[in-house]
Order: C-alpha cells, then structure tokens, then sequence
C-alpha cells in the first residue's frame, strides 16, 4: 500500500469509529477507501493539535486505538505519543497537519517517508 493511501484508510477508519465508539464527536471529514493491509503493518491514531482549544482528549484516542485493537481481525495500532515522539517536530501542536493533503507534503520528507515505510 502506499503511503496516501495508507493516510486515508487510517484517517477514514478513525472517523468512522470516532462516530460509533467512544463518545459524541463532531466529524469534519470522512472519505471511505478500500485498504490492502497486510501483515506486519500498523495504524495509528492521531488527535487534532491546531491548539489548545482544538486538541483531542488522550482519552479519545486511546479508545479508539482500543477499539481498532479489539478482537481476532484486530490491528496493529501504534500509540499516538510513540508515533508522535518518533517524527519530532513535524506533529507537534504548530506543526501537525490538520489536512490530508498537509500529511501528503510531510511525506516528502525523508526522514518523515521512512516512518510511513
């Protein structure tokens, strides 16, 4: 799979399970795209960091990569603090995309393509 379309499957399925799992969300977006994952590979979710008054509680996050996690066909989910402390600065609070196509430029980075990899 390559990494665009790895960013909307992830980002598609966690707007899905947002909407049926954990609590009440407001979903901005929401782009339903078939995915070939295969073994060894994994998601993460990733919460909104534009600002303060915008930022996804841990707790959210951790729920639905709970959720994602749960039962024999479960994923792989990485944690978003290992993910995010791994690409140090590019998904900190004033860097982190908030837009597909802001994630789709970050790949153009080395170092950030070789995480995705």
């Amino acid at each position: 799979m390559n990494n665009q379309g790895y960013c909307k499957f992830v980002l598609g399925g966690c707007t899905v399970l947002l909407v049926i799992s954990c609590t009440t969300v407001s979903v901005d977006h929401v782009k339903h795209l078939p995915t070939n994952m295969t073994s060894g590979e994994s998601v993460v979710v990733i919460g909104r960091r534009s600002g303060r008054n915008y930022e996804t509680e841990p707790e959210l996050i951790s729920c639905i990569g709970n959720a994602l996690a749960k039962g024999q066909d479960g994923l792989s989910v990485i944690p978003e603090q290992q993910f995010v402390d791994s690409l140090y600065p590019w998904f900190e609070p004033r860097t982190a995309p908030t837009q597909l196509r802001q994630m789709q430029k970050l790949l153009a980075f080395e170092r950030v393509a070789k995480v995705f990899d």
